[in-house]
């Protein structure tokens, strides 16, 4: 995510020679916003079919939560362990908040070091931006958890807090900033080596993965864990090797495009239908069904409001992609 908005913002300065938090804050809340309208106005209709009275009115909360960039704070009152909370099919909606709070904070780091002039050092500032907000982000996380390691909710405010998970979007961002000056800044020996290091960094990917599906799923030491760590480090080190990289074009091609394209709504979706799907069965006749009524709303949502923002290609406009949505 941070890699993808700060492409999208270079590249719009780029062109106009600005950068406008607030018409960049319009258009992320039309990319993401209508989508997850949806999605609510279907899904909580349901929660009364399988949720009691309590749980139906804290779900709501929820959702108007989600809606006002809340929900994983609310979450975090409500329920704290992510891992043991089993009554809600917003549960997912706590990582979209706290990717649009960082938006916010993006949006103000941007503009100020949109705001220098000379071409040259605005390259040179935009390639110190990642860095700098990635020192800055690992200083708040350490402090942040020295100062809640003596209180009871520590594992559940660093889980849940967007000061914790800001060097992830950071990382992304350094990434896409080093993509902005490859062409010139990068060696024949450094793009040489980029298949190597991408294929290593996905091998470790993919060993770190298998290892998380055999480790049980707790809050517990989960930011203290150097696998946590070196999971974002690797996807950085991909993300930085893959970019214009025939080897690795097979993977924006095919099947993994397809989801990749519907990946918002298929996040969305899942939660909620898994959710439904396991009060009324927990066999695996009913996942697959789940998987399949997942896709199918993924897709429809994707074609009929998400896809009409994204063939929209003017950056000043501030209207809605259309009625419907």
């Amino acid at each position: 995510s941070g890699y993808s908005v700060a492409t999208s913002a270079f590249r719009e300065n780029q062109v106009t020679g600005s950068f406008k938090p607030l018409v960049f804050l319009q258009r992320r809340a039309r990319r993401l916003l209508p989508t997850m309208f949806v999605v609510l106005a279907v899904t909580i209709p349901l929660c009364a079919l399988f949720l009691s009275v309590p749980e139906v009115k804290s779900n709501v909360w929820t959702a108007l939560a989600a809606v006002v960039i809340g929900a994983n704070f609310k979450l975090m009152v409500d329920h704290g362990d992510y891992f043991a909370v089993a009554d809600t099919p917003y549960l997912h909606l706590w990582s979209l908040s706290m990717e649009e709070q960082f938006y916010l904070l993006f949006a103000l780091f941007f503009w100020v070091f949109a705001r220098i002039k000379s071409q040259k050092d605005r390259q040179l500032s935009f390639r110190w931006l990642g860095p700098l907000l990635v020192a800055l982000s690992i200083a708040l996380l350490f402090l942040f958890q020295s100062a809640l390691s003596t209180t009871e909710v520590a594992e559940e405010w660093l889980f849940y807090s967007p000061v914790s998970r800001i060097w992830q979007f950071a990382l992304g961002m350094y990434v896409a900033s080093r993509h902005l000056n490859s062409t010139s800044g990068d060696s024949h020996n450094q793009r040489s080596r980029r298949p190597l290091i991408g294929g290593i960094a996905l091998v470790i990917l993919l060993m770190l993965t298998v290892m998380d599906i055999h480790t049980s799923a707790s809050l517990d030491g989960i930011f203290t864990s150097p696998r946590r760590f070196l999971i974002v480090v690797m996807a950085s080190l991909f993300l930085w090797a893959s970019k214009g990289n025939k080897t690795f074009s097979p993977l924006s091609r095919g099947p993994l495009r397809w989801a990749g394209d519907r990946s918002y709504s298929i996040y969305l979706w899942h939660a909620p239908i898994f959710f439904f799907a396991a009060s009324v069965s927990s066999t695996l006749t009913t996942q697959l069904s789940a998987l399949v009524v997942t896709l199918l709303l993924s897709s429809w949502t994707f074609v009929s409001f998400e896809k009409p923002y994204l063939s929209r290609r003017d950056p000043e406009s501030h209207k809605w992609p259309n009625l419907r949505t």
